[in-house]
């Protein structure tokens, strides 16, 4: 018995040197990589036409970047003034909400952003957006007390 307790910690400590000395050059790899293949955001111009105030408005994408800067993904939102965020109907969210859904799991959120940052934001660029205040990045920072619910079926919205 005593044996087989010394070939286990022979066999955790090769284990753990090993990982140790091939681990790091392949996180700096990695990170490298990752920095390298970043998705370059666009802006996408509104539609100066339209009587929707969220698709007048430019679609910006932005990198999400983590505090070490690696970008772990993309975000996107619009702004819109407070007065026409405040008159927003259920058509103009459904409207808005087909845009971006056209292309799924490419945003990590999706934000509307009002000039006094109130909006609502779609994580995961999903079907559910949350109201509330929103913070420079387009999260919300404080819930408020409704939604906006987008069904994809029916290209509608529901307010709740």
């Amino acid at each position: 018995m005593k044996y087989f307790y010394f070939f286990c910690c022979f066999l955790a400590a090769i284990t753990f040197f090993a990982c140790s000395k091939s681990g790091a050059p392949k996180a700096e790899n990695a990170a490298a990589s990752t920095q390298e293949k970043a998705y370059v955001p666009a802006t996408i111009k509104g539609d100066a036409h339209s009587a929707n105030p969220l698709l007048k408005a430019d679609f910006v994408e932005a990198n999400v970047v983590n505090g070490a800067g690696t970008v772990l993904g993309v975000r996107a939102y619009v702004k819109v003034g407070s007065a026409d965020f405040n008159k927003l109907t259920l058509a103009d969210y459904a409207q808005f909400c087909a845009f971006f859904s056209e292309q799924p799991q490419k945003y990590k959120w999706v934000s509307i952003i009002s000039d006094n940052n109130e909006g609502i934001c779609f994580a995961g660029g999903g079907t559910t957006g949350m109201y509330g205040k929103i913070d420079k990045e387009g999260a919300v920072v404080s819930s408020g007390d409704w939604a906006i619910y987008y069904d994809p079926a029916t290209q509608t919205a529901t307010k709740e």
